[in-house]
């Protein structure tokens, strides 16, 4: 997830990766009846308040209020395995990895769009929180790293723009934003990993941080198409005395922005398919129908004791000294992780809704004094922040963790506008 500041898009709608498929997506879309492929000028007024015929949608008064960004990328990237099979496979195989990338994409969103969509209204006394049409975004597909390695990735670009139910338009609440983005890249995998089971049959690693690679492909297979990884642990390297586990996730981003170099607009996407085909046939991975990779697995059932296992785990984690909001997001995380790779994630976010709410989960917050209260309103993310900070103090004691890098990380200078 990254930070838009301008309202020039060109940089999705350039090169050899643009294509037809780019096309407006989210909730909010639906509701304005844009529909079919993105027009760069309808997308940038947007950004900037305007709408597809060019009339402000915020009073000049409000247009720069609370807009420090203009939008939002959220990025869906496939493992590399995934995107090896897609840009680098027979016609078929490539056509249903494609296939499981979109529909896993528009799942994901689903979810993504409605914890965001509510915004905030102030009144004279109290904030308020009302629905809204959600997101009015683009979907751009793209293909390769920086490094010009196999990357199958989708850019969901949104502006920081929504209407509420008032009839009010406004930006969304980046707390929201934040908070979701996480979760929503655990179910893009977990419906990615699902979909490649139902329609190609392949076996899965073990899930790590919520992502897998299709099992038989050798781990040095993947990283021989993973130069840009490369490049960015031996930035993170050169910083390993300076990086905390409190910030690892913050260096690693400066990382990745301190070792990137512009993504080349001059490639032959098809020329360099063929020479991604001719190094797997070197390094001796078969990528075709009668691999012993597809076709092996079906998929499997989703345990009728998930529940009781999501309990478990939670229980006895740190999770429990978060906000409602955030154990929510933990417990759906945890469930992604927790079924067997290829199982249907359709269910999981309602059964991790009802973990959240179970009278043990209930009880044990209780007993540390926090709140319980779930509401379909994401209202109480705000107002627990000062309840969750005490528990944390209460639950693991006071610590004042300080890293020389910490500020420069966190400078807006360095906030990424594109996606690594």
């Amino acid at each position: 997830m990254s930070p838009l500041k301008s309202c020039d898009n060109s940089y999705y709608f350039s090169g050899p990766e643009h294509s037809e498929r780019d096309h407006w997506i989210g909730r909010g879309a639906q509701q304005l009846q844009l529909t079919g492929p993105v027009d760069q000028d309808h997308l940038d007024g947007f950004f900037a308040g305007r709408d597809v015929r060019g009339s402000n949608l915020l009073t000049q008064a409000r247009l720069g209020k609370h807009r420090t960004n203009l939008g939002y990328d959220c990025v869906f990237s496939a493992p590399k395995s995934v995107s090896l099979v897609a840009l680098a496979g027979p016609t078929e195989l490539a056509r249903e990895a494609h296939r499981a990338h979109r529909t896993a994409v528009t799942r994901a969103l689903e979810f993504f769009d409605s914890q965001i969509s509510q915004v905030r209204r102030q009144g004279s006394t109290k904030t308020t929180y009302i629905d809204s049409i959600g997101i009015v975004g683009a979907g751009f597909e793209h293909a390769v790293t920086r490094s010009l390695d196999p990357h199958l990735h989708s850019h969901v670009v949104f502006a920081n723009l929504t209407r509420g139910s008032d009839g009010l338009w406004s930006s969304f609440n980046s707390a929201f934003i934040w908070a979701s983005a996480r979760t929503t890249g655990y179910l893009y995998q977990a419906n990615l990993r699902h979909e490649l089971t139902k329609t190609l049959g392949v076996g899965w690693a073990p899930v790590k941080n919520g992502v897998s690679d299709i099992s038989g492909i050798p781990r040095g297979v993947i990283e021989s198409f993973s130069t840009r990884s490369q490049q960015i642990q031996a930035r993170l390297h050169e910083r390993s005395a300076d990086i905390s586990t409190a910030n690892r996730y913050s260096m690693k981003r400066f990382a990745a922005l301190s070792s990137r170099d512009d993504k080349p607009v001059d490639f032959d996407l098809r020329g360099l398919s063929t020479l991604w085909q001719e190094r797997l046939e070197t390094l001796g991975v078969e990528l075709n129908g009668d691999s012993n990779l597809f076709h092996r697995s079906q998929v499997p059932e989703v345990s009728n004791r998930l529940d009781v296992e999501l309990t478990s785990a939670i229980v006895s984690s740190r999770a429990m000294a978060r906000s409602p909001f955030g154990l929510y997001r933990h417990t759906v995380n945890t469930a992604c992780e927790l079924i067997k790779p290829g199982s249907d994630p359709g269910q999981i976010v309602q059964i991790a809704r009802e973990v959240v709410e179970s009278p043990i989960i209930r009880r044990e917050r209780r007993n540390l004094g926090l709140s319980n209260y779930l509401a379909a309103s994401n209202g109480s993310l705000e107002k627990s922040r000062s309840t969750l900070n005490r528990s944390r103090d209460l639950v693991y004691g006071r610590t004042n963790l300080k890293d020389p890098f910490l500020g420069a990380v966190k400078s807006r200078d360095l906030i990424p506008s594109r996606s690594l």
